[in-house]
């Protein structure tokens, strides 16, 4: 009969596999361009293999919470996590990557990943940075640096993060730090071009969650950061991003 629905010997229509819905693990595929890797599942003090970086909390507690049976650190608005020293390695001012898995929980400003300092007039005060940044009714990604004399420097792009909803997030940057690329599920959003190279120093941390000002601070879900001293290419963006979510 037209239009009908053959079923299968069982009598009952097959549906997809679960397993391939379930959110996954980065792992260190990259490991000799990897920094800093955090699964952020429990224990920000663990990281994720030996001469990797560990957290501590800034501000506010440490809590965890589920997306499909996913752990993540789930942040409140008003915590903030850092590196326990300021270790010359995260100091990027050149090609760099960074992975942040995220389910934000409000439309608010809001840092997934910083390495600033605490003085606006410093020329190393932030060296990169990924965040969503809100106003007027809707929501962006930015990314943000500050070079001299701690001249700030913007560049976004229109991607509204809808609220509850996991995002593979991934910032990619050359050598010549002059430009900047947003993917979103390991789909190239956005190029930022003719930005300026922030300017090196020692004074900033690496922080998740917010600024060192303990302004900004975003709420929602974040896990499997990974930071890396070289700039992806579109092809590994999503791979990596279909390691994290299989359905990709």
């Amino acid at each position: 009969m037209r239009g009908a629905i053959r079923l299968p010997p069982s009598g009952r229509v097959s549906q997809p596999d679960r397993d391939s819905r379930k959110m996954g693990r980065l792992g260190l595929v990259r490991d000799s361009d990897i920094l800093a890797y955090y699964q952020l599942d429990g224990g920000i003090t663990d990281s994720a293999t030996a001469g990797l970086y560990d957290l501590s909390v800034q501000t506010g507690v440490e809590r965890y919470s589920y997306y499909d049976n996913f752990r993540m650190l789930s942040l409140d608005g008003s915590s903030i996590m850092r590196h326990n020293a300021s270790p010359a390695a995260l100091e990027l001012t050149a090609a760099m990557s960074l992975h942040a898995l995220v389910v934000p929980a409000a439309q608010a400003t809001g840092y997934f990943v910083t390495h600033d300092g605490t003085s606006d007039a410093a020329a190393d005060n932030i060296l990169y940075s990924l965040l969503m940044q809100t106003g007027g009714g809707k929501s962006q990604l930015e990314y943000f640096i500050e070079y001299s004399g701690g001249t700030n420097e913007f560049a976004d792009v229109d991607c509204w993060p809808a609220i509850g909803v996991p995002l593979f997030l991934t910032l990619t940057r050359p050598t010549a730090a002059t430009s900047v690329g947003f993917y979103v599920n390991g789909i190239l959003f956005g190029t930022v071009v003719s930005l300026n190279a922030p300017t090196s120093g020692t004074a900033g941390q690496f922080r998740i969650g917010g600024s060192a000002s303990g302004t900004n601070m975003y709420t929602g879900l974040i896990g499997e950061v990974q930071l890396l001293d070289t700039e992806l290419t579109a092809a590994q963006v999503l791979e990596d991003a279909r390691r994290v979510m299989p359905w990709l």
